[in-house]
């Protein structure tokens, strides 16, 4: 009995904690070498919000093309800036 709600309650903080994570660009087609405004958006269909976690929790964010990787860290701003967009 014990070991069941061990489990039921380990299973269970697991799915609590799932999050689906993602960049919203404001646009999806845009001219080559134009800069794409876009939001960091986490949740689950209905149960979406705009990340609100520190721009510096941002460990890696590189933009990758033909001509190689850059860093691109430096372009986040804060939620709330010019740049949001809201997820259709």
């Amino acid at each position: 009995m014990r070991l069941a709600l061990v489990l039921a309650t380990a299973l269970t903080a697991t799915a609590a904690t799932a999050h689906d994570f993602w960049l919203q660009p404001r646009d999806f087609v845009v001219a080559v070498d134009t800069p794409s405004p876009m939001t960091i958006w986490v949740g689950h269909g209905k149960d979406r919000q705009r990340w609100s976690a520190p721009i510096d929790r941002v460990t890696a964010l590189t933009a990758t093309g033909p001509a190689g990787s850059r860093d691109i860290r430096a372009a986040l701003r804060p939620t709330g800036g010019s740049a949001d967009a809201e997820p259709s």
